[in-house]
Parts: structure tokens; C-alpha cells; sequence
């Protein structure tokens, strides 16, 4: 019972500490490989991680690598989070792009 007792507060503390990570890495440089780029859209996309490793020509382990790492570099948790992140970055630049024409339209409109 106390082995059992010791492993489970050292599984514990490897999750929190794997979680306080994850929360720190929270950054606005992250920089993902290509390949990570590639793997994280197919997953975006609904892919299965065979299905990633077929279409890439890559094992499944290496497609279970790539995702770990863009988690932690992106500081999600998973498929979910993962489209998440995508999802909002990619309406944060659509909103970006929208208020970039509205002022080019307002600078048009004031030249006239």
C-alpha cells in the first residue's frame, strides 16, 4: 500500500509540474518546425494520427511526438485545445485584416 501511495504523489507531482509548464509556456514567439505546422493542421482538420501518418509518409509515434511538442509549445491540452488556439489566432488575423481594409477605405474616402 505505501509503494502504491509513493508512486501515485509522484505521479501526482509529475502532472503538476507537467501542468505549471504548460501554463509558463504560454508565450507569443512560439515558433512551430514545418513539420509540426503540417501535423497540427491535419489534426486541426479531424485526422487521425494514422490517418497524419499515412498522408506524411511518417510513423504514427513520430505524428504522437509532433503533437506533444506543439501542445507544450502552444500551452494547450490536446486536439480541443488545439483548434481552439487555431481558431482564435486565425480570427484574430480576419479581424485584423478587416480593420486594416476599413482604414484603407476611410483614408480612400478622405482623399476623395
Amino acid at each position: 500500500m505505501g509503494i502504491r501511495l509513493r508512486v501515485a504523489n509522484v505521479c501526482s507531482a509529475g502532472y503538476r509540474l507537467k501542468m505549471t509548464l504548460l501554463a509558463s509556456n504560454k508565450r507569443s514567439d512560439v515558433r512551430l518546425t514545418p513539420q509540426e505546422r503540417r501535423v497540427a493542421g491535419l489534426a486541426c482538420r479531424g485526422l487521425t494520427n494514422k490517418e497524419i501518418a499515412r498522408k506524411i509518409g511518417i510513423s504514427e509515434g513520430v505524428v504522437k511526438l509532433h503533437l506533444h511538442r506543439v501542445y507544450w509549445k502552444l500551452g494547450v491540452e490536446g486536439r480541443v485545445g488545439l483548434k481552439t488556439k487555431v481558431t482564435a489566432k486565425l480570427s484574430g488575423q480576419e479581424n485584423a485584416q478587416q480593420v486594416s481594409r476599413w482604414a484603407e477605405m476611410k483614408v480612400a474616402a478622405a482623399a476623395e
